[in-house]
């Protein structure tokens, strides 16, 4: 594999070349200047940048790479000076061993040692966006729950921030001042309520607290036009971490235990792109095993952001307890059976369509309710998945 100076090969060499300069995929996305540095200092960078695209299994890159064979000449512009492609051409043969794709890119994983921490925080906004209070990207510190960020919940009302509200569900609900709160003063006026009630006796336990901290994410996201739209628009993985210590001798810590936020975020994500669902789980009442819903929803491959539920038993409660198990919010539609009699189910499913976008029926291929629910779904244009079901 050569590595060729478009300024200065020949023509009959550049014939059936691959060009990597800047704008294709395997292009280096730091010029050498002020910002990212010399020759070597820019390579050194993209070094870790495209370990990370082909770890993170990039489309583009990985097929770029795939692409290539030992008989290949890259161009670029730096030849003979320190090159990117060099690094190319490092990997190409990394990945191409002797043994299959996949096991080579276990062995590169390894190797580059990106297992703890899958991104650089040089690289934040280049190759990932992190979400924190204090990270380079305005998405990364907009999509913080330490924000700025108001929304109204549903059943608590209104809050300025995620990290406010967290504070206030875990904290009994009641301490309204932590509504208005956002920022470091959220957690530090969350930490003073806490240690009140833990001196008091103790902090009482929220049942569902990561579903319900899920839907507070929802609703800010929704709710908020400049923020849905930047994240919608963005395609870098979302990541957390946090950086502390001095310029000299950064540190980098990983909080394991807080990663469903940023996994959430990509799917709200995903939803925004029409790759996720609000999806109503509904069907019969003669069906009471949890396992026919849940090899639905898998037959299905419709990945829910939140489970809609009409209340009613069978698979509409099933729903509900397939959504605690995957930690999802969720949006309840009961039937107003005193006010609307008969029509009340009808009434119920009709808004259950709206505002779903789309469906999972498990049906015991008698039931008049599950025929109701689908024929509103078919007319809202909303996609839906049946399962028949012998009871």
């Amino acid at each position: 594999m050569e590595i060729l100076n478009k300024h200065t090969a020949s023509n009959e060499d550049l014939q059936n070349s691959v060009y990597i300069g800047r704008g294709s995929p395997l292009g280096n996305p730091y010029p050498v200047g002020e910002e990212h540095g010399n020759n070597e200092e820019v390579v050194q960078k993209y070094r870790k940048y495209l370990a990370q695209k082909l770890i993170s299994r990039d489309p583009k890159i990985e097929n770029a790479i795939r692409s290539l064979s030992p008989d290949s000449r890259l161009v670029c512009f730096c030849k003979p000076k320190p090159c990117h492609g060099d690094v190319v051409k490092e990997f190409y043969y990394e990945l191409h061993n002797g043994t299959d794709y996949d096991h080579a890119l276990r062995s590169f994983k390894e190797k580059h040692n990106l297992d703890r921490l899958n991104y650089y925080p040089e690289d934040d906004g280049v190759t990932h966006i992190n979400v924190w209070s204090k990270a380079k990207t305005p998405l990364g510190r907009s999509l913080s729950n330490f924000a700025h960020t108001p929304f109204d919940h549903p059943i608590h009302g209104r809050f300025s921030s995620v990290e406010g509200f967290w504070y206030w569900l875990s904290t009994g609900g009641t301490r309204n001042e932590l509504r208005s709160v956002y920022g470091f003063q959220s957690k530090k006026l969350g930490r003073l309520i806490r240690e009140e009630l833990e001196k008091a006796g103790g902090v009482p336990i929220v049942e569902d607290f990561e579903a319900q901290i899920k839907k507070a994410l929802l609703c800010k996201i929704e709710q908020n036009n400049t923020l849905k739209e930047t994240l919608k628009n963005s395609d870098l993985p979302l990541t957390h971490y946090y950086i502390w210590g001095e310029p000299s001798n950064v540190k980098v810590t990983v909080p394991d235990s807080y990663s469903w936020i940023h996994e959430y975020l990509s799917d709200i994500r995903d939803w925004l792109n029409g790759k996720a669902y609000k999806l109503v789980i509904a069907g019969s009442r003669s069906i009471k095993e949890l396992s026919l819903v849940e090899t639905a929803y898998n037959q299905a491959h419709m990945k829910a952001i939140e489970i809609v539920s009409g209340c009613a038993p069978g698979v509409d409660r099933l729903g509900e307890e397939l959504a605690k198990k995957l930690y999802l919010p969720i949006e309840r539609f009961p039937a107003d059976w005193d006010n609307k009699g008969k029509a009340a189910g009808h009434i119920r499913n009709g808004q259950m369509a709206k505002y779903a976008d789309a469906g999972l029926l498990v049906w015991d291929g008698v039931s008049p309710g599950t025929q109701n629910m689908i024929k509103q779904l078919e007319m809202l244009n909303k996609p839906y998945f049946l399962s028949k079901v012998n009871v």
